[in-house]
């Protein structure tokens, strides 16, 4: 890895410019069966630009701009099909990829302060013409934290993420159902999370907190292809929250005990493992809704 750094001003504010370049090299031994196509080797080099400055006394911001470019050895062929391999798997394809990171922190008053981050990245995939062909990836995240009194704290944060990637493939025909045909799977992953939590010290020995937590999840493939509407895959939803609560008194200044206890609940509505039998017989039993809780005791010693 190569960094470079330096520091530039800007009028009367300070802002600090770095530069950095990384190189990223893997190497795989030789599968004697291969099902599908095969790299010994992938490069991957990533130019990284950013710039921090102090826009206030309060406001601090940052932007940060990524450009990497990945490729590799020639390609070992699938050796156990008569049939031409041309799949370019997503961990070996040919890959460019441009990000973009936005991010601020803002600290008012003393007893306030708040972050937000914004993450873009496109990729673009080269070589082959079944494989992934566009990837893209969305993050967004604000954050604030805030004391209420001398030994309370506040905290409450939020999030979305959106990633997604298209990938060519080549079905082949089921009699008259569905034809054989070059076909494109657009799949989606979208995540929505929001959280807080709070903390404080009743008296000298005594502190307590609780955080909850929600996500929701949503999956999505949508085929570009000629097929019955019975073949089109459902989307799967998952949400997930969690409750955590905690006690905590120090029996002396250095050792005290701990009470814990967690709520969490799961539901979804995968599909993926319905009817699905291994080859000795065995199947996968998924719950649509779980619940589990627990209760941990524990001690804690700090030596000095």
């Amino acid at each position: 890895m190569l960094q470079l750094a330096g520091r530039v001003g800007l009028g009367v504010d300070v802002a600090d410019l770095t530069g950095r370049v990384d190189l990223d090299s893997r190497k795989r031994s030789t599968l004697t069966i291969r099902q599908a196509s095969w790299r010994l080797k992938n490069d991957e080099t990533s130019y990284r630009l950013e710039l921090r400055r102090s826009m206030s006394a309060t406001v601090k911001g940052a932007v940060a701009v990524v450009r990497a470019k990945r490729d590799g050895s020639d390609y070992l062929v699938a050796n156990n099909a008569a049939a031409a391999d041309l799949i370019d798997p997503v961990h070996f394809a040919d890959r460019d990829r441009d990000k973009t990171r936005l991010s601020l922190d803002w600290t008012p008053p003393e007893t306030l302060s708040f972050q937000a981050m914004f993450e873009d990245s496109d990729d673009t995939y080269d070589g082959r013409a079944l494989g992934p062909q566009a990837g893209e990836a969305r993050f967004y995240s604000p954050d604030a934290a805030y004391t209420l009194a001398d030994n309370w704290q506040l905290n409450l944060w939020a999030s979305r993420e959106e990633t997604g990637i298209d990938q060519a493939t080549v079905s082949g025909t089921n009699g008259t159902v569905v034809a054989a045909q070059t076909r494109q799977a657009r799949l989606r992953n979208i995540g929505d999370g929001i959280g807080g939590g709070i903390t404080g010290r009743l008296n000298e020995k005594l502190e307590v907190g609780a955080e909850l937590q929600y996500e929701k999840d949503r999956n999505e493939c949508q085929l570009v292809a000629t097929v019955p509407a019975t073949a089109v895959l459902p989307d799967i939803d998952t949400c997930h929250s969690r409750l955590r609560l905690f006690l905590q008194y120090a029996l002396r200044e250095q050792m005290g005990v701990r009470i814990d206890y967690v709520d969490d609940r799961f539901d979804t509505n995968d599909w993926t493992w319905t009817g699905w039998v291994y080859a000795d017989g065995s199947s996968v039993l998924l719950p649509s809704d779980e619940t589990g809780r627990f209760i941990g005791v524990s001690a804690y010693f700090n030596p000095r």
